[in-house]
């Protein structure tokens, strides 16, 4: 090949036989190398590929050289555009908070217990969760007892067990016996209270329990007591229960107590409630003798009463603060 011989149009060096650029198709005259004067070569510059005809047999087809294309410029928003957006995401920032705070409000109050007495009445049934005791036959007690309002008055609620929850006796022993001396009293207060939810001890009122004599026998029944659990007096249960219906009741027996009366002392249960109309209950009042205990059967108040010593059913009653 000679030296200096170059495309007078691209510039490309040249075979010295070449009749054609190989690069850009253009003819070549045959120039002596002296004629050619030594310039700088110019920088290549991109051509169209050569056409069919113009291709040489055995030359290579020079490639167009490639070009970065130049990203085009993001227009800049405008001040008020910018501000429109700030807006824009504020609001939605306020909202996001909003919505989080709702959330939270939300579980915090599935979460906090309600309170069982908010809003009661007269009447009404309420819960306060488990109670569990052993009762008189053994048996291990534990259940949701439900309670009726019988007075809402001063911030408290006076409260009674809706059915019988154990089959006690007044006093175990056979003796002239009154309510501050009985071994229900004492159950009642120890026992039975140690069972109740914590939630519902911390709100039990200690109260000052008037223990009038018997209005027929005027028997009296002791010296007044601080109870926290008792049961109602004669006066009280014809005073809260505007009806004798309102005074039957069912039970909320273990079904092992229930079993054991069966078996041991052939008490059919159902058959006393079915026939009486209800199950017999004690009050704490004294009867017409100083060893009986007043009671109410089948809705009825007997204030006669019957035997201290022999098993009658168990509605214990107590005070609750209303209060937060």
């Amino acid at each position: 090949m000679e030296v200096g011989m170059y495309c007078r149009k691209c510039g490309w060096q040249l075979e010295g036989d070449a009749v054609f650029c190989s690069r850009c198709g253009t003819p070549i005259q045959q120039v002596p190398p002296a004629a050619v004067p030594m310039v700088p070569v110019p920088a290549a510059q991109p051509q169209p590929h050569p056409t069919a005809g113009q291709l040489v047999a055995g030359q290579p087809v020079a490639q167009p050289q490639q070009h970065p294309v130049a990203a085009p410029q993001q227009q800049q928003p405008s001040p008020e555009d910018a501000a429109t957006a700030r807006r824009r995401n504020s609001v939605i920032g306020v909202l996001a908070a909003a919505a989080i705070v709702v959330a939270a409000v939300v579980l915090l109050v599935t979460l906090i217990p309600r309170d069982p007495l908010k809003g009661v009445e007269v009447g009404d049934v309420v819960s306060f969760g488990e109670v569990a005791f052993t009762d008189y036959g053994g048996g291990e007690f534990s259940k949701d007892l439900k309670w009726r309002v019988l007075a809402v008055e001063d911030g408290r609620a006076l409260v009674i067990a809706e059915d019988v929850v154990d089959f006690r006796p007044y006093h175990e022993k056979f003796e002239g016996i009154s309510w501050e001396g009985c071994d229900l009293r004492e159950w009642l207060n120890d026992g039975f209270y140690a069972g109740l939810p914590e939630t519902l001890r911390e709100r039990t009122v200690t109260t000052r329990v008037n223990n009038d004599a018997n209005p027929q026998s005027n028997i009296t029944d002791g010296n007044y007591t601080e109870d926290r659990v008792f049961l109602l007096s004669v006066d009280e249960a014809e005073r809260y229960f505007a009806s004798k219906k309102d005074r039957r009741i069912s039970i909320d027996l273990n079904s092992e107590t229930i079993e054991n009366l069966k078996n041991k002392y052939n008490l059919d249960i159902e058959a006393i409630i079915r026939e009486a109309g209800g199950f017999p209950w004690w009050l704490r009042s004294p009867g017409l003798f100083d060893f009986n205990a007043a009671h109410v059967f089948g809705g009825d108040i007997s204030p006669n009463g019957f035997l201290a010593s022999v098993r009658f059913g168990v509605r214990p009653a107590l005070w609750v603060d209303m209060g937060s």
